[in-house]
């Protein structure tokens, strides 16, 4: 028997390409009437634009033709990393402040969890855990565990709630985001960017650490990612790249 998670992920999943068509029908409309508006009460000269529910990005195709992509950010990478640290220092019970993880690529299934390079205070979790459990392959089934759960986190939480869906963590990582563009802080978070060429990706909007400054995405940070990691990420972006098809 399904749970209320499974239930939730199989919706978002197989309505993710027609989320959108799906809005639209159910609002008879009033979605683009209501994305046009926005558009149309947004300034020129405006530094920064927050969306919170542009569906599968429709309103942020339209604002990227109007600013340029150094201002036109995604949060996912923020969302899912937040997530992932909490997963990891609810296992090993230590303060989420002190845990260093990051996701990439796309947001839900497809995302990249970095698992070598997440660590607590420097401390590569993956050694932590086989200390913890002094099995190298518990320590595995764990960690997968742990990513497994992250990549439906989102799901989980519609099925807690039953009448809505995510709603803190989405805002503390918008704000986390925002502060670091109004302070001018030069945080390193994993958001989403459009790629020229970094990480073997051009011309589309993938997850990647970036710096965040007054500018906006001030930088983005490459690195090398093995064979395995490597893989992952090109299936995370060929499912973004379906996905923008699909909305063509």
């Amino acid at each position: 028997m399904m749970t209320g998670t499974d239930l939730a992920e199989r919706f978002f999943s197989s309505n993710g390409t027609t989320y959108d068509q799906i809005a639209n029908l159910s609002t008879l409309g009033l979605d683009i009437w209501w994305k046009k508006q926005i558009l149309n009460k947004v300034p020129k000269d405006s530094r920064q634009i927050l969306d919170q529910a542009c569906g599968t990005g429709i309103l942020t195709f339209k604002i990227v033709r109007k600013f340029p992509h150094s201002r036109v950010i995604g949060q996912a990478g923020v969302l899912d990393s937040a997530r992932f640290e909490a997963f990891i220092a609810w296992e090993l019970g230590v303060s989420v402040k002190d845990v260093t993880a990051m996701t990439l690529g796309g947001h839900g299934d497809d995302m990249v969890a970095l698992v070598r390079y997440a660590s607590v205070k420097g401390i590569p979790v993956m050694e932590i855990l086989e200390r913890k459990y002094k099995s190298k392959e518990k320590a595995k089934e764990v960690m997968e565990a742990m990513v497994k759960r992250t990549r439906g986190a989102g799901g989980e939480v519609v099925a807690l709630l039953k009448t809505g869906s995510a709603f803190y963590s989405p805002a503390s990582s918008a704000i986390a985001m925002a502060e670091a563009i109004l302070k001018d802080s030069k945080r390193v978070l994993p958001t989403c960017a459009y790629l020229n060429g970094e990480f073997g990706v051009k011309g589309y909007y993938v997850g990647v650490p970036c710096v965040l400054g007054a500018k906006g995405i001030e930088q983005i940070i490459e690195f090398a990612l093995d064979a395995e990691e490597q893989a992952m990420m090109d299936k995370s972006v060929a499912a973004v790249k379906g996905l923008v098809d699909s909305m063509k």
